[in-house]
């Protein structure tokens, strides 16, 4: 199952969405979070049907593990006003809520302020690095992407919690802010890079911020680059910036992460 299939359910009623969660989309003990997250992401799209309203954030809070399965996201819009749109989502399977956010969407507005400051790490182009080779013991949603690191290899036993990779998925797909909150998601934490052998890990939040338009090439890599400050009693933040091959920051994402 496409990326878009898994994510991209079905209409069955006002505000419903259905579909199946498959295990090769598997992290551990559930789904990988981001797939929820980005089902989150086009059900709200979906709902508002407004190809001029684009995502502009979303927030998703993972409360148990996705089950293989069906599943249900039941989207409320909450308010829609002359340019800002914003929904609740529910992801539900049988009668508990496993994963719930927010996404706002939103029409441009004319302005004459604009800039652009980031500056992507200096890293090797994507050409330049070979592809991490696949592991039997990685998460089964790692099968879908090709990863190719710059540096901080997980469980390296590194001196920084800091990691940075070019991402894109084996199949192309047509980019949607789903897309691209999955590939921001796609890289373990980056304290995993200070670590010398796997532990279990969960992300508790995340928060994804859609910064400039989406890119058009469904093959393209994404330059995923992740930097921790902090962790303790028992838990971790990091923030992740998402460029493409033109150095262009194209996405956002922060978590708080707990070890487990």
């Amino acid at each position: 199952m496409s990326f878009a299939d898994a994510t991209q359910w079905k209409k069955t009623g006002a505000g419903v969405y259905e579909g199946t969660i498959e295990e090769g989309w598997f992290q551990g003990r559930g789904a990988f979070g981001g797939l929820v997250g980005a089902v989150i992401v086009e059900a709200a799209v979906a709902e508002v049907g407004d190809p001029a309203r684009v995502v502009r954030t979303a927030n998703i809070h993972f409360s148990a593990p996705a089950a293989a399965g069906p599943a249900r996201a039941m989207v409320e819009v909450l308010r829609s006003g002359n340019r800002i749109t914003q929904a609740a989502v529910r992801i539900v399977q049988g009668d508990a809520i496993v994963t719930f956010g927010s996404v706002t969407l939103s029409k441009p507005r004319p302005d004459t302020m604009a800039y652009a400051r980031a500056v992507m790490p200096d890293v090797p182009p994507p050409a330049a690095i070979a592809p991490f080779p696949s592991y039997p013991d990685g998460p089964k949603f790692l099968q879908h992407y090709e990863l190719r690191f710059a540096w901080g290899v997980p469980f390296s036993g590194a001196n920084e919690p800091r990691m940075a990779a070019w991402i894109r998925p084996r199949v192309g797909v047509p980019v949607t802010a789903g897309v691209m909150l999955g590939i921001s998601d796609v890289l373990p934490a980056a304290c995993c890079a200070m670590m010398a052998a796997p532990r279990p890990i969960a992300s508790v939040d995340l928060g994804f911020n859609a910064l400039a338009p989406l890119p058009s090439a469904q093959d393209a890599f994404y330059l995923v680059s992740i930097e921790s400050r902090w962790a303790g009693d028992g838990y971790t933040e990091e923030l992740r910036d998402l460029w493409d091959e033109r150095g262009v920051l194209v996405a956002q994402c922060r978590q708080v992460i707990a070890l487990l």
